[in-house]
């Protein structure tokens, strides 16, 4: 595949997984299958992103941030808090807006939540 090529289709793939991902959390009766979708969605979004020419710190805290986000919905408590994490981490450097901690701290106490720490998603 030749890089320009290349190049389009990680683009393409990395915000088409993200975007179908929405569709899949906000439907009224999501069912195992539609959760194990969403869950394969945000890694291969997050995957295409790291892929990316114009990836950078933030464009990879949004991916972190949906994959915690994806984790704490389906009740993958563990994973949500790993990738919360890890977007707390990164959403901290000096090149990303606050906007962008202020998610990656949303995270956090989504998946302390999702765990029964409800004294630790309060912080």
């Amino acid at each position: 595949m030749e890089n320009d090529a290349r190049a389009k289709a990680h683009s393409y793939f990395s915000a088409d997984c993200f975007n179908r991902i929405w569709e899949l959390m906000e439907k009224s009766h999501r069912g195992d299958e539609d959760n194990q979708e969403m869950l394969r969605l945000t890694f291969a979004s997050h995957w295409h992103w790291t892929r990316r020419e114009d990836v950078d710190d933030t464009k990879l805290s949004v991916a972190l941030w949906m994959n915690a986000r994806v984790a704490a919905v389906i009740g993958m408590g563990e994973l949500a808090l790993d990738q919360a994490r890890r977007c707390l981490e990164i959403s901290g450097g000096q090149d990303i807006p606050p906007f962008y901690l202020g998610y990656a701290h949303e995270a956090l106490a989504r998946a302390h939540y999702v765990r029964g720490e409800a004294s630790e998603a309060a912080m």
